[in-house]
């Protein structure tokens, strides 16, 4: 299989090349181009069907990715396209992750600038309620005092 016709521009580092023989290839040429089952691609929209699925943007048949074959593993973990429509949709894909990864950082940022506690009013507190602590008499005040003193953290 050649690149088809159909194919975007963008898609055709997809295709590897390879060689042939003297006059099998694309055009009478030693090469001729396939799809590579291999490639970076992810899988794009597609509608299923009674076989291959097929393009949810074009229509042809789903072309299949196989990325660990090195490994000797055949498994299709999918099918994608090389039609504008399927190249438009990888291409939305990567501006809503620019977009969230941007929007995260943002997030973030402005969560480091978060108000931080004073430590002078933990402190002042605890001295309050230790001073007086010292000067309970009963000890239903110590527990009382106790309590407020476990009781106190940041909300």
């Amino acid at each position: 299989m050649a690149i088809p016709d159909y194919a975007d521009e963008r898609s055709y580092s997809r295709f590897r090349c390879g060689f042939v023989g003297t006059s099998h290839g694309d055009n009478g040429s030693g090469y001729r181009k396939d799809w590579d089952s291999q490639c970076d691609a992810e899988p794009t929209k597609m509608i299923q069907t009674y076989g291959r699925p097929v393009c949810a943007y074009c229509g042809n048949q789903g072309l299949p990715l196989q990325p660990n074959i090195r490994f000797n593993d055949y498994d299709v973990t999918g099918y994608s396209c090389v039609c504008k429509g399927a190249m438009d949709e990888e291409e939305w894909r990567q501006e809503i992750t620019e977009v969230e990864n941007k929007h995260y950082e943002e997030i973030s940022a402005i969560k480091r600038r978060q108000p931080k506690t004073n430590p002078e009013v933990i402190k002042k507190l605890v001295k309050d309620l230790t001073e007086r602590m010292e000067k309970a008499e009963t000890m239903q005040e110590v527990k009382r005092i106790l309590e407020q003193l476990k009781a106190v953290e940041e909300e």
